[in-house]
């Protein structure tokens, strides 16, 4: 049974709250808020449990631009990291928006990336300058509600203590199963795993170019990495070998992040320079799907841990989107055919308005979100996803999806904006993508425009 219509393969919501380019974005582990941070330094909590998703605060991070997000194991702390020139990181209490503590040892670190332990305990920060270290509450666990100031960044150039690394250059970081533990991508194109209780290290991986940025399964067996001038690659962690190369994206220097998603992981998604967002199968190398939209580069994708049909995706557009299934999508365009002509959302305390900030879209109107009206995914299917074989990726969906109909049902439900039409931006293949196969009815090639 073709399962096509259960993918987040449609714009279901259009964030724009962001007034310039947004890199980075992460559901929190509940799955009812995401964060995204931009180039201006600003980071965005969204709600999304309602019917359409609220900005629930605007914080101010680092000055130069915001390159990493992480929530605390509980969802009540984000840790925020900066560019290559940024020499703190900031935790907020993302329950009134404040700042929590700034991690700070010197004006000349470099503090970029940063991941916590899964017992809440302690967090990670490091960067290509050579900092490299741990940072622990003051007060012991159980509850991360507790933590306060001071925190301690265990740190010591002379190496008196034992909680920091010196002279390591770390351009991406991922939590470990074990709590003093913390995977580590560094400039010698390896991830280690780094052991700070007994200062102790394991060589994992060993690419021939440089690791832009990478994550790690839920089963902590394999990793995700997108690779400078390769794209992405799939690593058995366990085997410690390389299991495949996901065709399609573009990917030169820029750090384009990837992510798994959907039962069990079996899906896994990545942005892209040409403007796209890739979906593949997690044991294909071709994508299923190629969701556009972006006019520019996507910079990071992030799957809702709970709600498996919901992907979003940042880019340097300015825009945030969240893909659906095509059920959702359905849903937005009868309401738009049903709401009124200046297609106000009642959300004009949050946002300019989509035509206000993107010219390209001609008349708009006033919210903290655009609900797209229309579809702006064109995907191109390939035979992971025919009708021989769909049977066998749909079931995956399926049992997500029937547990979760009811709690997507009152989630993705909007009153959308009345959108202009809007113009299809076609984007050839990747040239390593197979064509369609002629004989697959399900198999979709082209761009799909559709007038309002």
């Amino acid at each position: 049974m073709h399962r096509r219509s259960e993918f987040p393969s449609e714009t279901v919501h259009i964030l724009t709250a962001h007034s310039d380019e947004v890199w980075f974005l992460v559901f929190s582990h509940d799955g009812s808020r995401l964060a995204s941070g931009a180039k201006d330094g600003e980071i965005i909590l969204w709600d999304m449990k309602g019917e359409s998703p609220k900005v629930q605060h605007k914080m101010r991070g680092q000055t130069d631009g915001i390159a990493h997000l992480a929530w605390s194991p509980d969802d009540s702390l984000l840790l925020s990291c900066g560019r290559e020139d940024c020499p703190g990181a900031i935790v907020f209490n993302t329950q009134s928006g404040e700042v929590k503590c700034r991690v700070q040892n010197s004006a000349e670190d470099s503090l970029t990336c940063g991941a916590w332990s899964p017992d809440g305990q302690h967090f990670y920060v490091g960067g290509t300058r050579g900092q490299f270290l741990e940072c622990v509450s003051s007060l012991p666990p159980p509850s991360l509600s507790s933590l306060s100031l001071p925190l301690y960044v265990l740190q010591a150039l002379d190496g008196s203590v034992s909680s920091s690394w010196e002279g390591i250059r770390v351009n991406a970081l991922a939590a470990h199963s074990s709590p003093r533990s913390v995977y580590a991508a560094d400039t010698h194109c390896r991830i280690r795993r780094y052991n700070f209780q007994d200062m102790s290290y394991d060589n994992l991986i060993e690419e021939d170019h440089s690791i832009m940025s990478f994550t790690v399964s839920r089963s902590g067996r394999n990793a995700l990495l997108n690779v400078a001038n390769q794209g992405v690659h799939v690593w058995d962690l366990n085997d410690r070998c390389l299991v495949r190369r996901c065709h399609g994206v573009t990917q030169g220097h820029y750090t384009i992040h990837s992510c798994y998603g959907g039962l069990n992981d079996s899906f896994i998604a990545s942005g892209s320079e040409d403007g796209n967002v890739y979906v593949w199968r997690s044991g294909k190398e071709k994508p299923a799907l190629v969701l556009r939209g972006h006019s520019r580069t996507v910079n990071c994708v992030a799957w809702n841990p709970v709600y498996p049909t919901t992907l979003a995706s940042a880019s340097d557009d300015g825009t945030v989107r969240v893909w659906g299934k095509e059920k959702a999508a359905l849903r937005q365009r009868q309401l738009a055919a049903a709401s009124e002509p200046t297609g106000i959302t009642g959300n004009g305390d949050v946002s300019e308005s989509t035509s206000e900030r993107r010219g390209e879209l001609g008349g708009g109107g006033v919210g903290g979100l655009a609900t797209s009206a229309s579809s702006l995914a064109s995907e191109q299917l390939d035979e992971s996803l025919s009708a021989a074989s769909l049977a066998e990726v749909g079931s995956d969906w399926q049992l997500a999806v029937d547990s979760l109909t009811s709690s997507m049902d009152s989630s993705v439900g909007v009153q959308p904006l009345s959108l202009p039409s809007l113009s299809s931006r076609p984007l050839p293949p990747p040239s390593d993508q197979l064509p369609a196969d002629e004989e697959d009815e399900d198999q979709v090639t082209g761009s799909i425009s559709t007038e309002v």
